[in-house]
């Protein structure tokens, strides 16, 4: 549908994992209460019920929540996802990588005394619903079939 409707999706998917954190913060227990609540937001995304329990593959919307939660971590990511797309136009790759990144960055976080344990575990369970998400973009990816940015 073009590059508008594409950067308007991308848009709502991260406001979505932005508005879930924020209303489980709201109306939740702290600390868990917004970090599961994200969590809960990339899921339904994933396999929602409103459409057969299909859906995107959680990346976006993991990010908007992540964003709130461990801003640091998606930064890095951000950069991760460029360089990796840069190099290999395999935004899948990029995508997976990136929420790997997210959450071994977050479990340093934690380590260090920066943040809590329940980020950790928000960034590792939306990394393991990412990645098997992507189970399809990871076969392709091992036979070498996988299609790249712009190659239409």
């Amino acid at each position: 549908m073009g590059m508008r409707w594409a950067v308007l999706v991308a848009i709502l998917d991260v406001g979505k994992g932005i508005a879930a954190v924020l209303l489980g913060t709201l109306i939740g227990p702290e600390p868990w209460a917004g970090p599961l609540a994200g969590v809960a937001a990339v899921a339904g995304h994933v396999r929602s019920v409103f459409i057969g329990f299909t859906g995107g593959r959680g990346v976006a919307t993991g990010a908007g929540a992540m964003v709130l939660l461990a801003p640091l971590a998606v930064l890095a990511a951000i950069l991760e996802f460029a360089v990796v797309v840069g190099a290999t136009r395999l935004v899948s790759l990029g995508s997976i990588l990136g929420s790997i990144t997210v959450a071994m960055i977050a479990i340093v976080l934690v380590a260090i005394g920066w943040s809590g344990i329940e980020v950790a575990v928000a960034a590792c369970a939306i990394a393991v619903i990412v990645v098997v998400a992507h189970a399809d973009n990871i076969e392709r990816l091992r036979a070498g079939t996988e299609r790249r940015f712009g190659s239409g």
